[in-house]
């Protein structure tokens, strides 16, 4: 099944108040409340598909390469309309079964990494969520090494 999750991502705009987002994403999490208690306790055959239509062509093949020191993070966050850390991270949670392990609700896990990926100063050149989304995909390249991964358990 595939997620929308377009109308979940609540990022700031210019000018935009205060109140009007606090509405905004309360309206987003009821609207998506019925939806968010359907996927609890669903556990997928296959993989969710995590990136909506806008998402499906590039950054989906990007993803099935996501283990490869390669990766280019800057395109992946362009082709991601800047949500690379939330992408990423959505991504790497139901390939390492940690969704499904610890019960996560997906509409909950993702808010709150979009809250995550908005309190990245973006102004800043390094320390931003680019750099996050960089760093995470380096270290499940790390936890991959056959000479690490021996000595891991699969929650690590």
């Amino acid at each position: 099944p595939f997620i929308d999750f377009r109308l979940l991502n609540n990022t700031t705009h210019s000018g935009e108040i205060g109140t009007k987002k606090k509405v905004k994403r309360l309206l987003s999490f009821q609207r998506y409340f019925y939806a968010s208690r359907l996927l609890r306790g669903i556990i997928p055959q296959a993989p969710l598909h995590l990136l909506d239509e806008d998402y499906l062509g590039q950054a989906r093949h990007m993803l099935s390469k996501v283990g490869m020191w390669d990766f280019d993070i800057f395109l992946f966050d362009r082709l991601t309309n800047g949500n690379s850390l939330v992408t990423l991270l959505c991504h790497l949670f139901n390939t390492h079964g940690l969704i499904h392990h610890f019960k996560l609700d997906m509409v909950t896990l993702h808010r709150f990494l979009v809250m995550v990926q908005e309190d990245y100063h973006g102004q800043n050149p390094y320390h931003n969520a680019v750099h996050a989304a960089d760093v995470t995909q380096a270290m499940h390249c790390y936890l991959k090494e056959p000479k690490l991964a021996s000595f891991l358990t699969p929650l690590d």
